[in-house]
């Protein structure tokens, strides 16, 4: 990265790519970046990543995530 930011699309087709890979170590830094950056995530990046950790059976992450997603009112019918 060069000094580059990114905005809410950018994050969100990373994060959600990277989440069809299975790379989700990176995703959630991305994430976790995005926030640091002051970019707030909507209902897609969420759903990208608690879909993908429910797959993957780290119903705790996703979990956790859907209650975050909560606190900001951004559920959007994600189920297990």
């Amino acid at each position: 990265k060069s000094g580059m930011k990114f905005d809410l699309l950018a994050y969100s087709s990373l994060i959600c790519g990277l989440c069809r890979c299975g790379r989700m170590v990176e995703a959630r830094n991305y994430f976790n970046e995005m926030i640091t950056n002051g970019v707030h995530p909507d209902d897609i990046i969420y759903g990208c990543l608690v879909k993908k950790y429910y797959e993957l059976g780290n119903t705790r992450e996703a979990e956790e995530l859907q209650n975050d997603m909560v606190g900001r009112q951004l559920m959007n019918g994600i189920s297990e």
